[in-house]
């Protein structure tokens, strides 16, 4: 029985996760190089919808913000082509990127 209807909001985050401690771990092992002002670990989440996935990344990452200035962005992929996701990304980071990924400047030579 589900007493706070709250819960099912995509905002909500609760105080402490339960029975999460692994999860928390982890990604909390991954995040660590953001500490320091390195570019974090890659870390993938998966499993069944419901399960807590994006609670889990949020709690993870909102204790991160309270240790070092980092950025966090939430974008919704499901049914959303490549481009779409990223344009996300760009329209959600701190610094204006999208003028930089704009461009299409061809060049004789990748190097």
């Amino acid at each position: 029985m589900i007493i706070d209807s709250r819960v099912l909001e995509d905002v909500y985050l609760p105080r402490e996760l339960m029975y999460r401690e692994s999860g928390v771990g982890q990604l909390s092992r991954a995040f660590q190089p953001a500490l320091t002002g390195s570019a974090p670990h890659n870390a993938l989440t998966s499993g069944p919808s419901g399960v807590g996935k994006t609670v889990l990344a949020r709690h993870t990452l909102d204790r991160l913000e309270k240790r070092a200035p980092v950025s966090q962005a939430h974008i919704r992929s499901l049914g959303k082509s490549t481009r779409a996701i990223l344009r996300g990304a760009f329209r959600q980071h701190p610094a204006d990127v999208s003028e930089q990924f704009s461009r299409n400047t061809p060049v004789d030579s990748v190097d």
